[in-house]
């Protein structure tokens, strides 16, 4: 089934008279890849039968993509999208906010805010890159180019321990998301706090 959707897709990509009318997105394709997408995940492990939660389960959620979600990567790994939602939005689309642990997204809803302002400018980031882009390759430009995607969003923070409790007493599922930003030739570094998560 997967496969056939896939060619459902080329096809429709490949369509001159879609190409030719389309700047942006194709809006015929966004179904199908939804519908592509979810067959296509993989679950490993529901124990428990955890999933698909129900609407009146109580969620904790986990991680700045909570509010901070990153679409893709660098270079190839991006991708134009008409919108982006993050994980908080897509809970709160099928299970209420009530029974979200909102005291957690308010949470990462503050800290996004009060740390973007430390993401530097498209302006900054180009002068970055033309310095990077005149470097013989060397630790310095690797160094360079990875601070310098990195820099462009926030970092996962810590969390109090009481907010990490009153979540539990709240919550009977927690929904944890591991954020990370990679590019082609930017991958992660092998040091604790980075590939290695502690």
């Amino acid at each position: 089934m997967f496969k056939y959707y896939w060619a459902e897709v080329f096809l429709l990509i490949f369509n001159k008279e879609l190409l030719q009318r389309e700047q942006g997105p194709i809006k015929e394709l966004i179904p199908l890849c939804r519908k592509t997408a979810a067959e296509g995940s993989v679950l490993l492990k529901n124990d428990n039968k955890t999933l698909p939660l129900s609407k009146d389960s109580k969620v904790a959620l986990f991680g700045k993509a909570t509010i901070e979600y990153i679409k893709g990567g660098g270079g190839s790994g991006d991708v134009y999208v008409p919108y982006i939602r993050n994980i908080f939005e897509g809970v709160e689309e099928k299970i209420t906010s009530q029974n979200i642990y909102m005291p957690l997204v308010e949470f990462y809803k503050d800290y996004v805010k009060r740390e973007s302002v430390n993401i530097p400018s498209q302006e900054e980031i180009n002068a970055t890159w033309d310095i990077v882009n005149n470097m013989d390759f060397c630790t310095t430009r690797d160094d360079m180019t990875y601070d310098t995607f990195a820099s462009m969003h926030v970092k996962e923070p810590a969390i109090e321990s009481s907010l990490i409790k009153s979540a539990s007493e709240f919550a009977s599922v927690a929904i944890i998301t591991l954020s990370r930003f990679s590019a082609e030739g930017v991958d992660r570094r092998p040091i604790e706090g980075d590939y290695y998560l502690s």
